[in-house]
């Protein structure tokens, strides 16, 4: 199986640099696949790398994180988003998770046990989300090779 992808978007660069060096990446599964330090940026790049995971901060110059979420919705762009944040107000979280966030991480409180934590936890919900998608073409399969026989059986 590939490593997971996970782009990280903040405007902070010492946050970005301390992410990167936090955690031995590849061996947990996982890539750093690109980082930007503006959401429009960071759109871009999720556009052309198509990361799996993304860790997106909430105040950013440009474009914003919410708006950056916004706009992945909009685009139908497939990625789990777990929130950067100074932040402890709940209407950040809200408005976040409102707009298809994964999870919410407090900047102060980020460390390598709670990242691989909440990494961990979008690995198991992209397992499931692949293993349904398997089981629905599966059952898609059957039901056109049943449709099939069915339109033999009646000629």
């Amino acid at each position: 199986m590939r490593n997971i992808g996970i782009a990280i978007i903040d405007d902070e660069s010492l946050v970005r640099l301390g992410i990167k060096s936090s955690v031995a990446w590849e061996e947990y599964g996982y890539e750093i696949v690109g980082e930007a330090d503006n959401g429009q940026t960071g759109l871009e790049m999720i556009r052309e790398k198509h990361p799996d995971i993304v860790l997106l901060d909430v105040c950013m110059p440009v474009m914003n994180g919410i708006e950056v979420l916004k706009s992945l919705q909009k685009l139908k762009i497939q990625c789990k988003v777990i929130i950067l944040s100074c932040h402890d107000d709940f209407c950040f979280v809200k408005e976040a998770m409102k707009n298809g966030a994964f999870d919410y991480l407090r900047k102060n409180e980020i460390n390598s046990a709670n990242i691989l934590t909440v990494l961990e936890e979008v690995r198991h919900s992209l397992c499931k989300k692949q293993d349904e998608d398997r089981k629905s073409t599966r059952l898609n399969s059957s039901h056109d090779d049943i449709s099939y026989a069915v339109f033999c059986l009646k000629k």
